[in-house]
């Protein structure tokens, strides 16, 4: 499972590499949104990171990916309704380490 989750991220991050190599222009300009979006990333591989990972996986799939609950539950094997709870207890999980992380780093900001 770690695997799949490393070579969906993987994707996603070559996938957002293409989509700016294409506005190289745009990019220089906004050389800023470039380090924020990447910033966002970050946070987000940390996020993901202290989510469960068989709920991880479902999301990373359903979320980043794109993937249908029926072809993740396909892919899987496993039933559609537990694609379904997975993916509510990974946003859950989800949410919760964010809001952490936000906490944690506006502490950092004010100290």
């Amino acid at each position: 499972m770690g695997t799949a989750l490393r070579v969906a991220r993987s994707l996603g991050r070559k996938a957002m590499r293409w989509q700016l190599e294409e506005d190289m222009d745009r990019r220089v300009v906004e050389g800023s949104d470039a380090a924020d979006a990447r910033a966002a990333i970050e946070l987000c591989d940390l996020a993901l990171s202290k989510v469960d990972a068989d709920v991880a996986e479902v999301f990373v799939l359903f979320e980043l990916e794109g993937l249908s609950s029926p072809e993740i539950a396909a892919s899987l094997e496993i039933p559609l309704g537990t694609v379904a709870s997975r993916l509510r207890r990974a946003r859950e999980q989800f949410r919760r380490v964010v809001t952490r992380l936000e906490i944690a780093m506006r502490r950092e900001g004010t100290s």
